[in-house]
């Protein structure tokens, strides 16, 4: 037994530390591949919901612009895009502020499928994996935010808009994008647990919530999105007073439009995604 004992190899302290470093680079491996293999799952549901919201809220930021410079009413804008989308779709969904609107909302969504599916393989706390969405949607969010509202104003305002926007003006609407997310794709969860449970036999919390969330923050976000159009429009030095005015003003207008922009964009989309990538990762498994 001794001589036995004494045959045995022994490892030395490079050997141990690879044995024990094998197990991490084959869960590394593991949750690559995992997230690889259900990539077409969250790509397929980011685009079904991008392909049906980013036509109603094409028609939506159209009018709201043609309304904003004064050549219609919000409502006759909303029938003339929507006239344009049914009777020249060829035309419509290859131009430039349609597909930087398509490429926002699909982009969004899969962004935050790709996110859920890495945190549910690595099995993340409640905390990290919660900021983590956050912030990874928010960054990409935002950058097509910003992406989709240059293509817009170049095809809609003609050279009214010639200005580089100042560096400020970023700051509110990155506080904006911000929450906007946040109610849309963190909040809900948390919020439809609060929710009484009786309404579960006729549509599920996590829905309701879904459209109450993003609804209910833009009498917040709207605030924060008027004084970021004011530094722009006027970039002159202006008392803290006079902006604040100047958010007051049309504040309330403001909240009712951007809660209807919500609804299709954000509350409605992000139900069709979460319900489809829940559906076609349950058949990939």
């Amino acid at each position: 037994m001794e001589r036995s004992e004494k045959a045995m190899p022994q490892l030395s302290s490079s050997q141990e530390d690879r044995t024990a470093s094998t197990p991490k680079v084959e869960s590394s491996k593991t949750i690559i591949n995992h997230v690889l293999e259900r990539l077409p799952v969250d790509a397929l549901s980011a685009l079904a919901a991008g392909i049906v919201v980013a036509p109603i809220v094409y028609v939506i930021d159209t009018a709201v612009i043609e309304a904003a410079l004064g050549r219609r009413t919000v409502g006759r804008a909303v029938r003339s895009a929507a006239t344009d989308l049914a009777l020249q779709p060829h035309q419509i969904v290859r131009s430039k502020p349609f597909l930087a609107m398509f490429a926002l909302y699909s982009g969004t969504y899969m962004t935050v499928n790709i996110v859920d599916t890495t945190a549910s393989k690595l099995e993340a706390d409640a905390f990290t994996s919660t900021w983590t969405k956050l912030g990874t949607v928010s960054t990409v969010n935002m950058a097509l935010s910003l992406y989709k509202d240059n293509q817009f104003a170049k095809a809609f305002s003609g050279n009214l808009v010639t200005r580089a926007m100042p560096a400020r003006s970023y700051v509110p609407f990155v506080i904006r994008d911000g929450i906007t997310t946040f109610a849309s794709f963190n909040l809900p969860p948390a919020l439809a647990s609060q929710l009484p449970e009786r309404w579960e036999d006729s549509v599920a919390r996590l829905s309701i919530a879904q459209f109450i969330a993003p609804a209910a923050s833009q009498i917040v976000v709207t605030p924060l999105h008027l004084l970021g159009l004011d530094l722009y429009y006027r970039q002159g030095r202006l008392s803290i007073r006079e902006r604040i005015l100047a958010m007051r003003r049309g504040c309330v207008s403001g909240s009712l439009a951007r809660m209807i922009r919500v609804i299709p964009g954000l509350a409605f989309g992000n139900v069709i995604n979460t319900k489809l990538h829940s559906s076609l990762g349950q058949n990939l498994e």
